[in-house]
């Protein structure tokens, strides 16, 4: 009896990457040494103003101006360290967040016979030179909205003669707040740095089409949401919003892609 069985044709369907998100570790990483100078910064305010409190029982006959006088001279020190570190902390940063996404992508792209080892050249220099000033600014901002809110705490308490356990506890909340906005930098500037990268390479491995993949998030946005699964073009980007962008790319996105092999 012949066999009725029918054969079901499929549709060849162009090859895609897998999506590369940024690397969870590279991150944690620079998180956690941007808020071990936060620490020593916020040891170092305490510590001093402990002193002056102690020695000063009746804040309201304080000068001002010695007050302003030794924030100033903390002011500068910690600035000064910040400056000192970010080009190092941004480089080391950018460099392991690069090689995480050129790694997995050399590695799909061997799994398809494409023996492709990237090289730095001109423009990914370019690329990543970029990102590193980003990311040293960034870092440099760090102590100047934290002396600034600083100031005025301490300046407030001094005029009423505040105690030193209030102050204390407003300055803890300062310190967390300035932990949290150094976590928000690694997560965002590690999705920027992988987006930037995956977007040049690409274009160098004749990539021109991707597949925007959308990724839970605190706070979606419905747009994003909305482009999920849709194709765009890897040069020109998404139009999303009346602009073009790319996954990763805006800020507090966390969306991926998949690179379109063939078409």
């Amino acid at each position: 009896m012949a066999d009725k069985r029918r054969t079901i044709k499929t549709k060849n369907k162009p090859d895609e990457l897998r999506p590369i998100p940024p690397n969870v570790g590279v991150e944690s990483e620079y998180r956690r040494k941007m808020q071990k100078l936060i620490k020593s910064m916020q040891n170092s305010v305490t510590y001093w103003l402990e002193s002056v409190y102690r020695n000063n029982p009746d804040m309201t006959v304080v000068s001002v101006k010695k007050i302003q006088d030794m924030l100033d001279v903390l002011k500068n020190r910690w600035f000064g360290n910040f400056d000192e570190a970010a080009p190092t902390l941004a480089a080391g940063f950018v460099a392991k967040a690069s090689k995480n996404l050129e790694s997995n992508m050399e590695r799909q792209l061997a799994e398809r016979n494409f023996g492709i080892k990237f090289e730095l050249t001109a423009e990914m220099r370019a690329i990543v030179h970029a990102e590193i000033v980003q990311n040293v600014s960034l870092i440099q901002s760090i102590p100047s909205q934290y002396f600034t809110e600083v100031e005025g705490l301490v300046m407030r308490s001094v005029a009423v003669g505040g105690d030193l356990k209030t102050l204390s506890l407003e300055l803890h909340k300062r310190y967390g707040i300035t932990l949290d906005r150094a976590g928000k930098i690694a997560m965002d500037q590690n999705r920027k740095v992988n987006a930037a990268m995956k977007r040049a390479r690409q274009l160098e491995c004749g990539i021109t089409k991707a597949i925007w993949i959308h990724t839970a998030c605190r706070y979606p946005r419905q747009s994003h949401v909305d482009y999920n699964g849709k194709e765009y073009d890897v040069a020109e980007g998404a139009l999303i919003d009346g602009k073009r962008i790319w996954p990763g790319s805006e800020i507090n996105c966390g969306c991926l892609s998949k690179s379109i092999m063939s078409h």
